[in-house]
This record gives C-alpha cells, sequence and structure tokens, in this order.
C-alpha cells in the first residue's frame, strides 16, 4: 500500500489530516521532530517518525519505507514573534527546510505536494495575506511571512519548478484585501 507523508503531522492541524487519511482508508505517515508537536496527538495506527525535514537521510528513509506516493506538508515555524527574534532559525526550518523535502521527493520520484500554510506568504500576492502585516509601501513588517516569501524563488534554482513543485500565483486567505 502506498502512503501520504504528513511532515507536521503531530501539531493540531496535521494530525487532524493524518486521522482523515487513516479513517478513510489512505496510507499515512507523520513525520515530526515534536519541537510543536505533541506524539500523543498522532493515532496509534498511524506510523510516526521522530525528526526533522531539515534531515534528508530520515526522509529517503521513509519515502523508501513506507512507499510515499505524496507529501502534505505542513511542518514549519508560524509564530510571529519567534521569527522576529530568531529570523535565522525560522529561514532555516522554513525556506532550507522544505527545499531539503522537495529534493528528497525528487530523489524518490515523489511527485506529488500540498504545500499548506496557516502563516506564510507566496511571491506574487497582489495584497497582504497576513492582513494589517503589510505597510502602504508593501514593505514586510512582521517575521513570519518574509522566510516563507523567499521559497518560491529558491525552489525554481533547485529545479522543483519544472517539476510543478513551487507555489504559482498569488495566494490569498479568507478576508485579505483584494
Amino acid at each position: 500500500m502506498t502512503s501520504w507523508l504528513v511532515t507536521g503531522g503531530a501539531g493540531y492541524i496535521g494530525s487532524h489530516v493524518a486521522r482523515v487519511f487513516a479513517e478513510r482508508g489512505i496510507g499515512v505517515v507523520v513525520v515530526d521532530d515534536l519541537s510543536s508537536g505533541h506524539r500523543e496527538f498522532v493515532d496509534p495506527g498511524v506510523p510516526f517518525v521522530e525528526g526533522s525535514i531539515l534531515d534528508g537521510d530520515l526522509l529517503g528513509r521513509t519515502f523508501a519505507a513506507h512507499d510515499v506516493e505524496g507529501v502534505i506538508h505542513i511542518a514549519g515555524f508560524k509564530y510571529a514573534g519567534e521569527s522576529v527574534k530568531r529570523p535565522l532559525h525560522t529561514l532555516r526550518q522554513n525556506v532550507v527546510g522544505t527545499m531539503v523535502l522537495l529534493e528528497e521527493m525528487q530523489r524518490a520520484g515523489v511527485g506529488k505536494v500540498v504545500f499548506s500554510s496557516s502563516a506564510g506568504t507566496r511571491a506574487g500576492c497582489s495584497g497582504a495575506t497576513l492582513r494589517g502585516r503589510w505597510s502602504r509601501g508593501r514593505r514586510w513588517r512582521g517575521g513570519v511571512g518574509r522566510p516563507s516569501r523567499r521559497l518560491p524563488g529558491r525552489c525554481e534554482g533547485a529545479g522543483a519548478s519544472r517539476a510543478g513543485w513551487c507555489p504559482r500565483g498569488p495566494t490569498r486567505t479568507r478576508g485579505s484585501p483584494r
């Protein structure tokens, strides 16, 4: 049976995604470093791998061991205060971690990905994805979105856009300006 990998699957949203997959008979495996998730959030019947998306070897072994066909990528740091205090830490996890994940997906021949972020923004936005965070001059005033805005350009350089993995076009959330 093939599986879907849920990164950040021990967090609130990720654990719900993994639970629904399992309930519907879709193979699922969770990877989470437990930096903000909780092991007990993952259903006992769902395979759990403790580790970081920054660990390419771990991801490669997980893809092989669980015959992963696709990824729901939810792992990332989203707390604005922390991203302002520790911008390089947030950048490493959110941008570099995503690049490592995409590289390992490419090595394993995994071509399906859903990138889900409750706090990120994408290049090409015509307005604020996080309401109230943009100045009139379109300068970012918070910490969370800035690393995620860098992802499209970085993954294109890594060849991910040719595989169809890079976000394209504007991404807006409910309540954001048009």
